[in-house]
């Protein structure tokens, strides 16, 4: 299931019956997972982009391969539009002229809305075209393969059927030649044939615009690549180079290109991705952080496998207990009497423990007292299952405990993550702060683990001084251990 909600979501949209709220049981970073494997490698046409950060978290080199088919790819100029109707009207009227020449054109939105809308302009000019995007999944595959026949159109989002290969009819490209000469217009071959690849709205990065371009011109194909975008564009708006653009604007002019146009949308993305990369670098910082408390966890979760570390595990957590239980006694601010009588109700009622009165008991007797209860107590059940099976059964308790605390835990560090990252001063404040509380999560989750397993061992019926074990007169053993017992 996924987090988060998320899963949530998808039931409600599809209509299924909801159940329990995911909750995540183990998280790992791409990076952390990434790390486990002895040699990393990939094969992609855009890695150059991020070469600095695949050697920085990965150590991965980039290696530029020779291209096995000379590229074909003609990417056209680049327009800004100042009107946002003009803009739509520039983007419909350009794939009503290649649709009437059959040529195949592929028009990428960078949201799911902009691709419904402008289907909907398309539909009304009557243009039959396909929609890509998250909203029909199911069809994606089929729409992919007929992206490349004659006369096809495809409106998608800038994430849809990206990595997938838009094969192109054998004779698409002498057909479309055959239309414009239909026509009387003279063929321009600068223009270039096969898919036309259109991209209505500004990527966030320079990587993404190439994949984008890339749908155009595979394989050795022909193809072309054109950037039409609107001034309000969501990248582009409020960034300082709109205001450059929108002085660019002459009297008259729908759109401005040209080689500082190319400029300024270039730096744009240069921005944008480092506001990116800032805001990953940050998420990672307190990735990195849970990353190391989930390491903590599993390797706490292992040492408790081991017979002689989950003895010495359960000996610690025991004398902590203890000395937590009988803390108030050592509080001079409080009526001692009081205080011994509040401890000694509960110790009894929950564990049937009798620490007799406070007139005979100091804390360090009280102390000694339950410590010797408790250890009759797991003496008689190591007695009762021997001593490997009693250190497994225990073992088993804590992994239980842990397990049930642990999916708690990972949401808690998840809010404490998001909480410190908006309220600290700065990003080093809210690291330090995060790792020490970090730190204190992790010590209640085995705090509380412990309180579980050693509650457990000792909720059973009163135990008299060294019983005849041998005798059917024998407590009775906590739920766990009998389930074990009888497995």
């Amino acid at each position: 299931r996924y987090m988060d909600g998320l899963h949530e979501a998808i039931e409600e949209k599809e209509g299924i019956v909801g159940r329990s709220r995911a909750s995540p049981t183990a998280r790992a970073t791409i990076h952390a997972l990434m790390s486990n494997y002895a040699t990393i490698a990939g094969l992609t046409g855009t890695a150059t982009e991020v070469a600095e950060a695949l050697a920085r978290d990965y150590g991965a080199r980039v290696v530029r391969m020779p291209p096995t088919f000379t590229p074909r790819r003609v990417d056209l100029p680049t327009k800004v539009f100042f009107d946002r109707s003009e803009h739509i009207q520039a983007l419909s009227d350009e794939i009503a002229y290649w649709n009437r020449l059959r040529r195949p054109i592929l028009i990428a939105f960078g949201s799911v809305r902009e691709s419904e809308d402008f289907s909907e302009i398309l539909r009304r000019r009557g243009i039959a075209h396909s929609l890509l995007n998250a909203s029909n999944p199911y069809q994606e595959s089929e729409i992919i393969a007929r992206a490349g026949e004659l006369g096809a159109v495809t409106v998608s989002t800038g994430m849809a059927g990206r990595g997938a290969d838009i094969i192109i009819e054998e004779d698409v490209d002498s057909r479309t030649v055959d239309d414009i000469g239909q026509t009387g217009e003279r063929f321009d071959d600068g223009l270039g044939l096969g898919l036309l690849a259109i991209i209505a709205s500004l990527p966030a990065s320079r990587r993404v615009e190439r994949q984008l371009r890339g749908r155009a011109a595979r394989q050795g194909k022909p193809g072309a690549s054109e950037m039409m975008i609107y001034i309000n564009d969501p990248v582009l708006a409020f960034s300082r180079q709109q205001a450059e653009l929108h002085n660019m604007r002459k009297s008259g002019d729908d759109y401005a290109l040209g080689k500082r146009v190319d400029e300024l949308l270039r730096q744009v993305q240069i921005e944008a991705e480092f506001r990116s990369r800032v805001a990953v670098e940050e998420s990672a910082d307190f990735a990195a952080i849970i990353e190391t408390e989930s390491r903590a966890y599993y390797d706490y979760r292992e040492s408790l496998m081991d017979a002689l570390s989950c003895r010495q595990v359960l000996k610690g957590d025991i004398s902590v207990w203890i000395e937590r239980e009988i803390a108030p006694l050592r509080d001079i601010r409080s009526n001692y009497s009081r205080a011994f009588d509040t401890v000694a109700d509960r110790m009894w009622d929950e564990f049937q423990i009798d620490m007799g009165s406070p007139e005979l008991n100091s804390p360090d007797q009280a102390q000694d007292l339950i410590a010797d209860c408790v250890e009759r107590r797991l003496f008689a059940h190591r007695t009762r299952l021997g001593d490997r099976r009693f250190t497994s059964t225990v073992s088993d308790m804590y992994l239980d405990a842990l397990d049930e605390l642990w999916p708690e835990c990972l949401r808690t560090l998840q809010d404490i993550a998001l909480s410190i990252a908006f309220s600290a001063e700065s990003r080093a404040v809210a690291l330090i702060r995060f790792s020490e509380r970090a730190t204190v999560t992790r010590l209640d989750l085995r705090a509380a683990a412990a309180d579980s397993v050693i509650k457990s061992l000792l909720k059973s019926g009163p135990i008299e001084p060294l019983p005849d074990l041998h005798e059917s007169r024998v407590e009775r053993l906590p739920g766990e251990l009998s389930d074990l017992i009888t497995c």
